[in-house]
């Protein structure tokens, strides 16, 4: 009797440890997210998508990376009024994103897909058409203005491990995209601060082209600046950009001692990587770098860079000028270049999530 007793006693423990196993299991399922956020830039898609526990805001894993160059910027630029998104442009936007779906073999109306669009969507008075078109088709964009992409590139990089142990007060984080560029600080109030830079990869080479166009200097061939060039665009670009970085007392004073960390996929996939870069890199590698590329062909540049990829290889010496121009401009001598993407942070970002926006932010 006594055994039967016990048998069923152990039999009763196994069941509830089973039942409570499911349970636990059941709940875990429950918390798992798939979810793909999309950074909607200048001159690229970029995609990444995360597996999440909801229940504790952590990331599980990454699901992979997909983007495709889509020249917002360049396409604003040229129209005819220079402030409105082409029809090739709106076309290939959705196909850029179709294709993306494609490629994670998803729809995004049955998984949670969400991103942002930055400064092309700021320049172009007709932002909106295309971005109420992508929530037509379930991916659901929030245009976000220049200070909060600053304060989305500070802490992206704060959480990234390269920085771990860095005081925030003593770094400055730089973000280049195809229409803007922000420099990040942190004020004694805590508060991030940014420089709004007026100048992209491709809204600076159309202004740069204007601009000595006027002089009777003609930079509209294709390929690149060549060493008689350069002189000239190298004083140019760091005089344009440093008058007005030299305005902002706060970066000016922060330079002083601070770390200055690039991040966003020009900086690092671009010019990191693709061209064999290792931390700290300073200004004088980029001018090197910049004169290295005169009198090459593209095929001879990626010859010699065999990771520049054929969309962004002819445009690998302007991103350069441009990065030297921010560096001669604002006094930065040498900077550290990090893989870190604005995805990463909102992919995890409780708000974003939520719908709840600024003020500033239109969610389309």
């Amino acid at each position: 009797m006594r055994i039967a007793f016990n048998f069923l006693f152990i039999l009763s423990l196994s069941t509830q440890a089973l039942a409570n196993q499911n349970a636990n299991q059941d709940e875990n399922r429950n918390c798992l997210e798939k979810r793909y956020v999309f950074d909607i830039g200048s001159g690229s898609t970029k995609s990444k998508g995360y597996l999440v526990d909801i229940c504790q805001n952590k990331l599980i894993k990454n699901l992979g990376e997909v983007n495709k160059a889509v020249r917002y910027q360049q396409c604003i630029s040229s129209s005819i009024d220079k402030s409105s998104i082409t029809e090739e442009c709106l076309t290939n936007g959705l196909r850029a994103l179709k294709a993306i779906e494609q490629e994670y073999g998803i729809d995004c109306g049955e998984h949670k897909c969400k991103g942002v669009a930055t400064a092309w969507a700021r320049n172009a008075k007709n932002s909106s058409e295309l971005l109420n078109t992508f929530k037509l088709h379930d991916i659901h964009i929030n245009l976000i203005s220049q200070k909060e992409e600053g304060e989305l590139g500070f802490k992206t990089a704060l959480s990234d491990p390269y920085l771990k142990g860095v005081d925030p007060d003593k770094l400055l984080i730089w973000d280049i995209g195809g229409g803007s560029f922000q420099l990040s600080v942190q004020d004694e109030h805590d508060e991030i601060h940014t420089y709004e830079g007026p100048w992209g990869l491709f809204n600076f080479v159309h202004q740069l082209k204007e601009d000595f166009s006027l002089k009777g200097i003609n930079l509209t061939k294709e390929g690149f600046f060549n060493k008689d060039e350069l002189k000239e665009i190298l004083e140019y670009t760091s005089h344009e950009l440093g008058k007005d970085i030299q305005k902002d007392k706060l970066i000016v004073e922060k330079l002083k001692t601070a770390k200055v960390v690039g991040i966003g996929r020009i900086m690092y996939m671009g010019i990191k990587y693709e061209l064999d870069l290792t931390n700290p890199i300073s200004k004088e590698e980029i001018k090197d770098l910049i004169y290295e590329f005169a009198g090459m062909t593209v095929s001879e540049a990626q010859k010699k860079y065999p990771k520049l990829p054929d969309h962004f290889a002819p445009l690998i010496q302007q991103a350069l000028i441009l990065v030297y121009g921010v560096m001669d401009g604002a006094g930065i001598n040498k900077l550290e270049i990090i893989e870190s993407t604005l995805t990463d942070h909102l992919v995890l970002d409780q708000s974003f999530w939520h719908g709840e926006v600024t003020v500033a932010q239109q969610s389309f």
